[in-house]
């Protein structure tokens, strides 16, 4: 009977082994883990050209350095935003198509 028990060792074993390996359950999603796209389109920018614009605006205030700005809207074919710059605030407004951000 020593002998059976002994024998059923290493399967058990061996078995062990393979339920460790299971993958792990993935975590819990949270409410704001939501993709950036329904972020966009919950704050009135859709996934398409329209959205595309104006993230190619938002780009260009940062890289012609309105790291901080609000009021950022559509106005027309171009979109405006409220800058801070040395301590001074004014409106620029920024055409994507061609890169321009310029004073108002």
């Amino acid at each position: 009977m020593k002998r059976l028990a002994l024998a059923f060792v290493p399967f058990l074993a061996l078995s062990g082994v393979a339920f460790a390996q299971n993958a792990p359950a993935p975590a819990p999603q949270h409410a704001t883990a939501r993709p950036l796209a329904k972020m966009a389109e919950n704050r009135g920018y859709e996934n398409d050209a329209s959205g595309h614009r104006a993230t190619q605006a938002l780009n260009l205030l940062g890289a012609k350095g309105y790291g901080k700005f609000t009021n950022f809207r559509a106005d027309g074919k171009n979109y405006q935003a409220t800058v801070s710059q040395g301590g001074t605030q004014f409106l620029v407004t920024v055409d994507p198509d061609t890169g321009a951000v310029t004073k108002s």
